[in-house]
């Protein structure tokens, strides 16, 4: 169930980066504003927290997130792949469009809790935040940002399982270039979510389609896991970040590049 642990694997690598901002689904600390911020909070105290909160994390952790509760969960369902760009929900809407209703000793991960409160005059769900390992992974508001904390301690009400199927597709991936550092595209993509699916980091970015440093350091991290990828004993340098044939192989995929006539200097991909 790749999908379903790329989820949690984005949440969690959100756990003491991400901030809370008003109305958010998702922005990177590094591309946010001062202004961006005051445009959205419109309560002078808020906006100030959230501004000192922005303040002090965005040059540490320049690729965490700002987003709202359900914003938060919005991204986290985007960037697995389980909902495309534009989707949106609040709190309320996940609880009544998005999720079947389930008691609390029913939890699994990736299901969600919801807190309910009065908004805007209305009793309604106000709050939500994304079941883990008996914990609770949720944007708690501008003081703490992003956090995890025990099921226990959330004061939770209500409980939803998503309406998704987090199944991977049966059918093998055939992988028809060689990934490496600078590859861009689905493939990538492919790869990130398998890597993640396996418990290896690709970094805070997820699954982006871009192979940088951290997706190169996370092919090296299942060659040295798993010799065979990459022929140990074939070549000196086997974990070298590179998905040939071999680490295709070994991931369980089908290794689908073929040679063209133009391809002169083309290495055989058994030696990859």
């Amino acid at each position: 169930m790749a999908l379903l642990s790329n989820f949690i694997s984005l949440a969690k690598g959100q756990v003491d980066r991400g901030i809370y901002v008003w109305d958010l689904n998702g922005v990177r600390l590094k591309n946010l504003t001062e202004a961006t911020i005051k445009a959205k909070e419109k309560d002078i105290e808020n906006e100030e927290t959230a501004i000192k909160m922005w303040k002090a994390r965005k040059d540490k952790y320049p690729d965490a997130i700002a987003a709202d509760c359900s914003g938060f969960v919005v991204w986290c369902l985007i960037q697995c792949g389980a909902k495309k760009s534009g989707y949106d929900k609040t709190a309320n809407g996940f609880y009544k469009d998005e999720c079947m209703d389930i008691n609390k000793k029913e939890l699994r991960n990736g299901d969600l809790c919801f807190k309910i409160g009065i908004r805007d005059g209305v009793r309604k769900i106000v709050h939500v935040g994304i079941y883990c390992d008996g914990k609770v992974i949720e944007d708690r508001g501008r003081k703490w940002g992003i956090v995890s904390r025990s099921l226990s301690l959330g004061g939770w009400d209500k409980y939803g399982r998503l309406r998704i199927n987090w199944e991977d597709n049966p059918k093998q991936y055939v992988l028809t270039r060689i990934l490496k550092k600078g590859c861009e595209g689905s493939d990538v993509k492919e790869l990130q979510k398998k890597l993640i699916s396996l418990g290896i980091s690709v970094g805070s970015r997820g699954v982006d389609g871009e192979f940088g440093s951290k997706t190169k350091d996370g092919v090296i991290a299942f060659q040295r896991k798993n010799p065979v990828a990459c022929g140990k004993g074939a070549i000196k340098n086997y974990d070298d970040g590179v998905v040939g044939q071999r680490t295709c192989e070994a991931l369980g995929w089908i290794w689908g590049k073929t040679k063209s006539v133009d391809d002169t200097k083309f290495i055989p991909p058994n030696l990859i």
